[in-house]
């Protein structure tokens, strides 16, 4: 049986000793809201997870510069106290120097974990 094999060179997404997450709680639709600021010229922030969780049914998503809300996750459709938990094997590159944002129709308490780094 063939088997596949790739070799990946995870050097060039080393992070530059900036590396966090970020948690925020909302009790009320969200529209572009700001979770990560931009990092600057010539830098780019990279999701390597992001967690959500509702209180009740309704859509969030996960967008890139909140001024003219381009989508990094499509609006993901959760029940009520659903949630969904994304661990992305290969960073999502936001591009450099844009922000990140969250936009929601869920009118009850939600919450969102991000975690990234900025290279």
């Amino acid at each position: 049986m063939p088997q596949f094999s790739q070799q990946v060179n995870f050097d060039t997404l080393a992070y530059n000793g900036t590396a966090g997450n970020v948690t925020a709680d909302y009790s009320a639709v969200q529209t572009n809201t700001e979770l990560i600021a931009a990092p600057g010229a010539s830098k780019a922030i990279y999701l390597t997870d992001i967690i959500i969780s509702a209180g009740a049914a309704g859509t969030v998503k996960i967008v890139r510069n909140t001024a003219s809300a381009a989508d990094v996750i499509s609006p993901l459709t959760l029940a009520d106290n659903g949630g969904a938990v994304i661990n992305l094997q290969t960073p999502i590159k936001i591009t450099d120097n844009q922000n990140i944002g969250v936009t929601s129709t869920t009118s009850d308490n939600f919450s969102v974990t991000l975690s990234y780094f900025v290279k």
